[in-house]
C-alpha cells in the first residue's frame, strides 16, 4: 500500500519511498523534490514533526506545492519546534532510492558552515536565512 505524506495544505503528493526507524522518504516525481522527515525524538512521529512547525509552515507549504529540485530536510529537535532545511543544488532523483541516514549524511558534508537558522536554505553549502 502506498503512503502519502498527510500534511494539510499539501496540494502535491509526495509518496513514501522508505522509511527506516522513524526517518522517512517521500518523494513527488512531478516536481523532483525530496523531503526526509527525521524525528530526532524516539518518541515522535511524523504528525509531530508537521504539528511542530511554528511560523514557517505556511512558506514551506508553498513551497512544497510550487518549487522543483529540491531536497527539504525536516527535523524536529528535542524539547523545542521543528525546523527545515532547504537545499537547492542536489538531484532529489540521484537521492530518493537511498536511506534516510545516508541522504542526510550527504546534506550535512555538502554544508561549508552548520545550520544555524530555524528555516534555512542552502545553496553551494552556504546557509541562508528564509524569514
Amino acid at each position: 500500500m502506498t503512503k502519502i505524506l498527510p500534511i494539510k495544505g499539501l496540494e502535491k503528493e509526495y509518496i513514501e519511498l522508505k522509511k527506516v526507524g522513524r526517518k522517512h522518504n517521500f518523494y513527488n516525481e512531478e516536481l523532483n523534490n525530496l523531503i526526509v522527515i527525521n524525528p530526532v525524538d524516539k518518541e515522535d512521529t511524523i504528525v509531530d514533526v508537521v504539528n511542530a512547525t511554528v511560523n514557517g509552515y505556511d512558506e514551506l507549504i508553498k513551497i512544497l506545492n510550487t518549487e522543483s529540485n529540491l531536497v527539504i530536510e525536516w527535523y524536529k529537535v528535542v524539547g523545542t519546534t521543528s525546523d527545515y532545511a532547504i537545499y537547492e543544488d542536489f538531484k532529489a532523483e540521484d537521492l530518493k532510492f537511498l536511506t534516510p541516514s545516508k541522504i542526510i549524511k550527504q546534506l550535512e558534508n555538502h554544508l561549508t558552515e552548520p545550520l544555524k537558522y530555524k528555516f534555512a536554505k542552502v545553496k553551494d553549502g552556504k546557509v541562508y536565512k528564509l524569514n
